[in-house]
């Protein structure tokens, strides 16, 4: 990894709160929070890692610009309290933004303790959703989920490392033929998108 983010000391080991913040392979993992994105910030994650965090992986507030493609997250939200998931605010991926253009894309999300959440006018798009239960990943009406993979953690029959397999026939080829994908022309490990006869859902192209 080019960078690897940990603190202790914070709510979030990275925050974005005006100008612009690319966060490219880069690990962010074992802290109280991942990143936050304050009013003002346009923020690009890519080929990115989030595991491991004790409440959110991702929080942003309304007008932040995003895209957040060929990343995985992960393992985050053990921290939550009782009350927090009795109210259902424990929210491991937030993204409260109203803007208009944003790509939430190509993204493994598994094996976490708690929700994600958007405004409407999100897209949630050719990513894996899932959850222990295969249940509540995504509660809010208002995100709009295309082409996803979603249910329980073990569903997608991915390998130790979240990647995909040849039993992942609900993942490979399924986020669509077509030309290449300008924002997510490679996947996590830099192999071309599709290798087949489409591009496959998640983080990860099988070649």
């Amino acid at each position: 990894w080019d960078l690897s983010v940990s603190s202790s000391e914070s709510d979030f080991a990275v925050t974005c709160t005006a100008g612009q913040l690319a966060l490219r392979r880069v690990a962010v993992e074992r802290s109280r929070g991942a990143v936050d994105a304050s009013v003002g910030c346009s923020l690009i994650i890519d080929r990115s890692r989030l595991r491991d965090n004790s409440r959110a992986a991702l929080r942003m507030d309304t007008n932040v610009r995003y895209l957040v493609v060929n990343s995985l997250i992960a393992g985050n939200g053990a921290g939550f309290s009782v009350v927090e998931r009795s109210s259902m605010i424990d929210l491991v991926i937030d993204l409260a933004s109203a803007l208009r253009g944003n790509r939430f894309a190509y993204n493994t999300v598994v094996q976490n303790q708690g929700g994600v959440v958007c405004r409407p006018g999100q897209v949630l798009s050719t990513s894996i959703l899932t959850s222990p239960q295969g249940g509540r990943v995504v509660p809010d009406p208002s995100c709009a989920v295309e082409s996803c993979f979603t249910g329980a953690d073990s569903a997608p029959q991915l390998d130790s490392q979240f990647r995909l397999t040849e039993n992942s026939t609900g993942c490979i080829d399924q986020a669509g033929a077509g030309a290449m994908d300008k924002d997510a022309p490679t996947d996590y490990l830099g192999t071309p998108r599709p290798q087949r006869r489409g591009a496959d859902i998640g983080f990860h192209e099988l070649r």
